[in-house]
């Protein structure tokens, strides 16, 4: 520790916060494990895409939720990770 200055510890906040500004894809984004992680990516400061086929009854309400939250923070990409890239 004692090769750290005071300096070089100030530093790491700003090198943090940066980082969360990042955007993070989330495949199964809307069922009840993906709507958590990014509502908690969310509320990091992150932007997140969330790429679920909503074939879950409900699911659409998460979504809903998050885009309520977060607003343009969250985009949502209906599709299914097994299919070939829709775009």
């Amino acid at each position: 520790m004692s090769q750290f200055k005071s300096t070089n510890r100030n530093q790491i906040k700003p090198l943090l916060q940066i980082k969360l500004r990042k955007t993070a894809l989330i495949t199964g984004g809307a069922g009840f494990i993906g709507t958590n992680l990014a509502g908690r990516f969310l509320s990091d400061g992150m932007k997140v895409i969330v790429f679920d086929n909503l074939s879950r009854p409900g699911v659409w309400q998460n979504v809903e939720w998050l885009k309520k939250e977060y607003g343009s923070n969250v985009q949502l990409r209906v599709a299914d990770v097994r299919d070939e890239c829709p775009w």
